[in-house]
């Protein structure tokens, strides 16, 4: 007699079995996040959810084997009891797999959005910023606004016009203190045009390193329609005892056959005092 491990091998079994230990890893974890979320909107620990969750997540694994054992010694009400239990801990499990597998799908699509309207608004700025320097350049890019400060420092002013025209700041009025301080003003003008020039070249160069350095991601994952055409209408129907779609079906037939049975009365009232008056005068 030939036993069945021995034609199929150790190494098969035990690849198996590592396979089934990884898939309950993970479904363990996927639950407990889930369950732990739930906890923490609801006051409690993180840590009671994550608790819980093993619990429910290594009875829903044993409690099959339980359910065959009992099967396979005629107990069964304690079965049946068993088999109900297991039954409610499978949809926990796939509720809160689908809450935390939403959850982190849109955590993505949400982080890939945040990073390219980032982007965006980076490039508009640079544009601007890039237009601004295109207008101070015209006709001759400004000279560094060392040199310029250096050269404004040089110019000399007759005391009296400088003291009289405040420095060369009120010079509107007179013909005489625009002409004596018209260098100084020309100076103090390409020095801010200078400094604007080289602070805006500045932001520039940061916002091109930006652009550079942040990636072209999509705000939009194929991950999300393909578990919402699958797994995700299976898990929330499975949620609400499989009645989601029918459900809602039979509420909206029901609330067409209503509206049906109103225009109905209503056509066999005929029209109402207001409509009959209205008849009345036009008539």
């Amino acid at each position: 007699m030939h036993r069945p491990d021995k034609q199929i091998g150790w190494p098969i079994l035990a690849g198996f079995g590592l396979v089934v230990v990884a898939f309950m890893a993970l479904s363990l974890l996927v639950t407990a996040t889930g369950t732990a979320r739930f906890a923490v909107a609801m006051g409690y620990d993180a840590n009671v959810g994550y608790a819980v969750s093993a619990i429910f997540d290594i009875a829903k694994g044993i409690l099959p084997v339980a359910v065959l054992a009992l099967v396979a010694r005629r107990a069964l009400g304690t079965a049946v009891l068993l088999g109900a239990a297991w039954i409610c801990l499978a949809a926990y499990s796939c509720l809160a797999t689908h809450a935390t597998v939403s959850t982190a799908i849109s955590a993505i699509e949400r982080t890939g959005t945040w990073k390219m309207e980032v982007r965006g608004s980076a490039k508009a700025e640079l544009g601007t910023v890039e237009q601004q320097l295109a207008a101070l350049s015209r006709p001759t890019a400004p000279r560094p606004a060392k040199t310029v400060r250096e050269a404004l420092a040089g110019t000399s002013v007759p005391p009296g016009i400088w003291k009289d025209s405040h420095e060369c700041a009120n010079i509107q009025e007179s013909a005489y203190f625009a002409k004596a301080c018209a260098q100084v003003v020309q100076l103090r003008r390409e020095l801010a045009a200078a400094q604007d020039y080289e602070r805006l070249s500045t932001r520039a160069a940061e916002l091109r390193k930006a652009l550079t350095e942040a990636p072209i991601v999509a705000t939009a994952d194929p991950l999300p329609a393909a578990f919402s055409g699958t797994l995700g209408p299976r898990a929330a129907n499975r949620g609400h005892g499989g009645r989601g779609t029918a459900a809602n079906d039979g509420r909206r037939d029901h609330e067409l056959l209503w509206a049906r049975r109103a225009r109905g009365a209503m056509q066999r009232q005929g029209p109402g005092p207001c409509a009959r008056a209205q008849q009345r005068l036009h008539g």
